[in-house]
């Protein structure tokens, strides 16, 4: 899965955004932030970020807004090693 989807940020950056307008182009996010929480913690924010896309994702067409654009959105949980504490230390700001 990381693989295959690895080109897309950088696919859309060089294919779909030059095409955009000023608005969407806004409002394209990339987040790179660092959280510490235990196994079960990490499991119900995967959960409760399902459950907040769950609508959009399951909108019946006919129920969709005549303005609306797909929209690709990219997760990734990545579970660092025991004791692999980065040097850097990440703000938790979104980039």
């Amino acid at each position: 899965m990381f693989a295959r989807n690895a080109e897309l940020p950088l696919r859309w950056l060089m294919d779909t955004a030059p095409g955009l307008e000023p608005e969407w182009i806004r409002l394209a996010r990339a987040n790179n932030t660092r959280i510490v929480v235990t196994a079960g913690e990490l499991a119900a924010l995967n959960d409760a970020l399902e459950e907040l896309m769950a609508p959009y994702v399951v909108r019946e067409p006919d129920r969709r807004p005549p303005d609306g654009r797909e929209v690709r959105l990219l997760m990734y949980a990545l579970p660092e090693g025991p004791g692999s504490a980065d040097a850097e230390t990440d703000t938790g700001i979104p980039e």
